[in-house]
This record gives structure tokens, sequence and C-alpha cells, in this order.
């Protein structure tokens, strides 16, 4: 026979109260560059290797791939969309001629 005791309260509680930083201004604005530099190098990288495995992907099915493989952070689809962008520049990937809503990678 088991006893459920309802009222039960453990002797010792435990918890961890951080204390939250203080950064100056300037601190702080480089912690957020440097985010912001770590976060499109992840976005990068997740969008090579999305298109190095399926080489055509068409624009809707690449942002919802990619928001599925970033586990870190939960993107926009305007930073998916503007890295997409910068990688077009950089002649990583391409859209192809014959319908504008396809990519294509390049290398």
């Amino acid at each position: 026979m088991h006893l459920i005791l309802v009222q039960y309260e453990p002797k010792k509680r435990r918890f961890r109260a951080v204390a939250p930083l203080s950064l100056s201004q300037k601190e702080s604005n480089q912690l957020q560059e440097n985010v912001d530099i770590e976060r499109n190098t992840q976005l990068d990288a997740a969008i090579v290797r999305i298109m190095k495995a399926k080489r055509v992907i068409k624009h809707p099915q690449l942002m919802s791939e990619v928001m599925n493989q970033i586990h870190l952070f939960s993107p926009t689809s305007y930073e998916i969309k503007s890295r997409i962008e910068n990688l077009i520049s950089r002649d990583y990937l391409r859209r192809s001629e014959r319908d504008i809503a396809i990519i294509e990678y390049v290398a």
C-alpha cells in the first residue's frame, strides 16, 4: 500500500537567482554586435548546408528549412531573406533565370 502525502513540502528549497550583468552602453552595443555577427554566421551556414544538399529549391521551402534547422534562436523571415540576398551577392547562390522564386546553389 502506498500513501500519497498531499501537503508534503521539502525541507530544502533550492533555486538560483542570477544577478543581471551591469554593462555600460558601449559594452552593451559591442555585445549586441557580436551576437548579430554570430547569428548571421549561423544563418549563412544553415542556408549553405541546405543548398548543398538540395542544389535547387524554392524560396519558401528554403525559408522553412532554415527555420527548422536553427535552434539557438528563432530567426525572423527578414533576417533569413537578408542572408539569402547576401549569399547571392557573394556568388554562393543565384536566382533561377526561369523562375525568380527558385534559388540555385552555385559552387
